[in-house]
Order: C-alpha cells, then structure tokens, then sequence
C-alpha cells in the first residue's frame, strides 16, 4: 500500500501544481508524457482542454482553461474503479474533509469526488 499511497501522492501534486499555469507552461512540462489537445467549440462555448496520460500509475489527468488560458482546475480518473476506492482511502486517511465546503483540503488547493454513471472523477480546484 506505501507504493499506492506514493503514486496518489505524485499524482495529487501534479493536479495542484498546474493550477494557475499557462496552456504552454503545461505543454512543455508534460512534454515526455503522451498527451491530448481538445478544441471543443459549439455554439458560444468555447472549451480548451489537454489531457496527461501517466501510464504507470493508470491514470489521465485533464485540464481546463478559463478565458486568461490558465489552469483553473484539474481533474484526475483512474482506469478502474478499485484505484477509485484505494484513492479514497488515502484521502481519508492524510487529507482534512471540509464538511461545509463538502471536500478534502488539500496543501494548496481542495478536492471534490464527483461520481457519474460510468465514472469517479477527482476533481482539484483553489
């Protein structure tokens, strides 16, 4: 489990770390990693977003813009559902949950679950 609870930890850092950069900033940082760039445009919506796959902790982290192209929050999905649980468990057991806010605190930013049918989503914000 201390592997797991390193390999949540990493990637927790790299879902706060990036708030606040710029849409280049993040492209350069994660340059070695395999990433995605979506343009999603319909209407008056007008959506910049870059996914970072990490491979060997099983997981995606996707990043959204606000109208300035810097980060303002990120949003961490594991490949199953049991790093889900695992995830869990460590924010219980190493993070503040903020029951009024209704999410963990975090060193240098907050994290809500937020489940869809298919899906646990974690997601940082400031």
């Amino acid at each position: 489990m201390q592997n797991e609870n390193t390999k949540f930890n990493t990637l927790l850092e790299h879902g706060w770390s990036i708030l606040g950069k710029s849409a280049d900033d993040l492209k350069a940082t994660y340059k070695d990693y395999p990433i995605c760039l979506i343009e999603y445009i319909e209407k008056e919506v007008h959506e910049h977003i870059i996914e970072v796959r990490f491979d060997n902790e099983e997981a995606t982290i996707s990043i959204s813009f606000d109208k300035e192209n810097k980060c303002d929050a990120s949003f961490l999905f594991f490949d199953s559902t049991e790093k889900d649980e695992l995830l869990i468990s460590h924010l219980i057991d190493s993070a503040d949950y903020d029951f009024r806010k209704g999410c963990f605190e975090l060193p240098s930013c907050s994290l809500k679950i937020k489940e869809t049918k298919t899906e646990t989503c974690f997601y940082l914000f400031r």
